[in-house]
């Protein structure tokens, strides 16, 4: 009795544990690259082992049609589930009787499909469903953006209509860029998040089409003596590509050595080039302005990756990434952090050296609605004017200041007294440049003590876990101790190469100013700078050193 109720109870447990939540077959489906997928929503409790059942197809295919199963399966998630049909035979017969069976918000008439969008449903999506290009619903439909909204009705055109309608002379199609430039299209970031979720569901390269990434650098690898700083960067950046490959993403990186001006050259010729999905580099804006030229003749997005000076290129070439902030943005970002009620101190040269910066910081103050005391006097007499910075503060209050200089000397001056001031009882909140941490004449305890606090695109916390497992990976890669340019590398590498994976190529320039990520070093996230203009990093970090010792980092 004792191994039949045994037996009994070991059945129970296994069915138990094979049991599965009903699945109901979905009647979605869109062709992509000539094959038909189930569009699939998982719902809560189903499992890979299910929807392999209802779908009467292996896990291994699944899995390959859907990389992000990699990170296991999420309720929500919508995943492309590979069917055996066939593509219907290009009739229109056999398009009426297919889009008959669909649901009422399909309809077949004139010679055209009159589709009514869905909620998890983009221009993308239409296309590889009806198997037309993006391009041909956006003319047929005359758009203005490639954002469709939920419920809006778009008629998918045959392609011999597409060719013969009315929209199809040249002199239309003029008409037609003359009403986008004069309506641009803004759209909305609730939208746009919601598209982008929609886009990162869907694999956008395999193996027999990965993504292809050309990095331009100095690196003088011919040389005795070759580029230490480049050869980090490129070792950030072979990490996040082998991170990105984990994730599924399939890369083809070719890596040219631009020292030598005859290679550099021929670059603008060169096939491989050409075929990129994204060139980045090089960091030197004299070797910029000819290959962003080729890259904007040819629609193929162009990174700029360190130097400011690249900043003009960025006006003309809608396909030029700034990667580095600006100087006036970090300022404006900085000024940005200052909450205050009450008027600023603000201290400054007043050999006007800085003019043009101290002007800048009052413009900035003065449309925030913020007034300023000012302190100026000259560094020789840096021992004297403590006495007269005392009758501006109190002893009750904080009180906020700004040091509005970039001279080593007079601002490490500055904050010498400043901190003598908090240790005379006055509570002390200062706001700097971010350079106080390169001078070597400011002992970084005073930095602490008087709570400076400034902002800067570059910034690692060697606290975090993040940091601390980086820095053991690439010990253990390459024998050595990341830099910042190894960090920037790594940073660089991973926002395009995660952005293309999640939109796409066709995807990415319509999306990519509502792309954000917070990475090692660098904040991430690009802005227009207009209509026919490219893009800048507007991403800063706002630092704190507190009196507690700590940092913080927002």
């Amino acid at each position: 009795m004792k191994r039949i109720f045994t037996t009994f109870f070991a059945l129970f447990v296994v069915c138990s544990l094979f049991a599965q939540v009903e699945i109901v077959k979905s009647t979605e489906k869109v062709n992509i690259n000539g094959k038909i997928y189930y569009v699939h929503k998982v719902q809560p409790k189903q499992t890979i082992y299910s929807l392999c059942k209802a779908y009467d197809l292996g896990s291994e295919e699944l899995i390959a049609a859907n990389p992000s199963l990699a990170d296991g399966l999420k309720a929500g998630a919508i995943l492309y589930i590979p069917s055996n049909e066939k593509p219907l035979v290009e009739t229109q017969s056999s398009k009426d009787e297919d889009f008959e069976e669909e649901e009422d918000d399909v309809i077949v008439q004139n010679n055209e499909i009159k589709h009514i969008v869905k909620w998890y449903e983009n221009i993308f999506i239409l296309a590889a469903k009806y198997n037309v290009s993006v391009d041909d619903i956006a003319a047929y439909n005359k758009l203005h953006s490639k954002l469709l909204k939920i419920g809006q009705e778009i008629l998918i055109p045959n392609v011999n209509l597409v060719q013969a309608s009315d929209i199809s002379t040249e002199e239309d199609l003029e008409e037609d860029v003359e009403e986008v430039e004069e309506e641009p299209v803004i759209i909305d970031p609730t939208t746009a998040a919601h598209q982008i979720q929609l886009l990162s569901a869907v694999p956008h390269f395999s193996a027999v089409n990965p993504l292809k990434v050309s990095l331009l650098l100095s690196l003088n690898s011919q040389s005795q003596n070759p580029s230490a700083n480049y050869y980090d960067l490129y070792s950030g950046a072979l990490m996040a590509i082998e991170e990105m490959k984990e994730l599924g993403l399939s890369v083809n990186l070719k890596v040219i050595d631009v020292t030598n001006q005859s290679i550099f050259q021929n670059i603008s010729s060169d096939v491989s080039i050409l075929g990129s999905d994204i060139v980045i580099g090089p960091a030197e804006v004299a070797k910029l302005t000819d290959v962003a030229a080729t890259c904007r003749s040819k629609s193929i997005p162009f990174v700029s990756l360190m130097d400011q000076k690249a900043e003009p290129l960025v006006e003309d070439n809608p396909f030029f990434f700034q990667m580095p902030t600006t100087q006036a943005k970090q300022l404006e970002n900085w000024i940005n952090t200052i909450n205050s009620n009450e008027a600023i101190t603000l201290i400054y040269n007043e050999d006007n050296s800085e003019k043009e910066l101290v002007n800048s910081i009052k413009e900035l103050l003065s449309q925030k609605g913020i007034s300023t005391h000012d302190v100026k006097y000259n560094i020789l007499e840096g021992r004297t004017i403590i006495d007269s910075m005392k009758t501006r503060f109190k002893t009750t209050t904080g009180n906020t200041v700004i040091i509005a200089s970039e001279v080593e000397a007079f601002t490490s001056d500055a904050v010498r007294n400043l901190w003598l001031l908090k240790l005379g009882g006055y509570p002390m909140n200062v706001y700097c440049s971010n350079k106080v941490r390169n001078f070597e004449t400011i002992d970084e305890e005073t930095l602490y003590a008087v709570n400076a606090k400034f902002s800067t695109q570059y910034f690692v916390d060697y606290g975090s876990d993040e940091t601390k497992d980086f820095i053991l990976k690439y010990r253990a890669m390459f024998h050595a101790e990341p830099s910042s340019y190894s960090f920037h590398g790594y940073d660089s590498f991973k926002f395009f190469l995660s952005a293309f994976k999640d939109l796409g190529s066709e995807g990415f320039m319509d999306y990519i100013p509502f792309y954000k990520m917070n990475l090692m070093q660098t904040d991430v996230q690009f802005e227009k700078v207009s209509e026919t203009g490219g893009y800048i990093n507007i991403e800063t970090r706002d630092v704190t050193f507190r009196d507690d010792l700590t940092i913080d980092i927002k």
